[in-house]
């Protein structure tokens, strides 16, 4: 069974340019993981993980 990422995923709640979007907007001291958290309607862990590039690392983008 292929791998599904991203908006291939059944269960995802983000697509591509929200994932693009969080990374480019994330400043730090500036704004908050929990403030893209509740404007994105996903949680904090969630955010930081795609921060990290753990999650969407499929995808170009400014990681931390």
């Amino acid at each position: 069974m292929p791998l599904l990422r991203g908006e291939q995923h059944p269960h995802h709640r983000l697509t591509a340019d929200d994932v693009l979007s969080i990374r480019a907007s994330y400043i730090p001291g500036v704004n908050t993981l929990a403030d893209l958290a509740r404007c994105h309607h996903v949680s904090k862990q969630t955010i930081s993980v795609i921060l990290q590039g753990k999650t969407w690392s499929h995808l170009e983008g400014t990681h931390l």
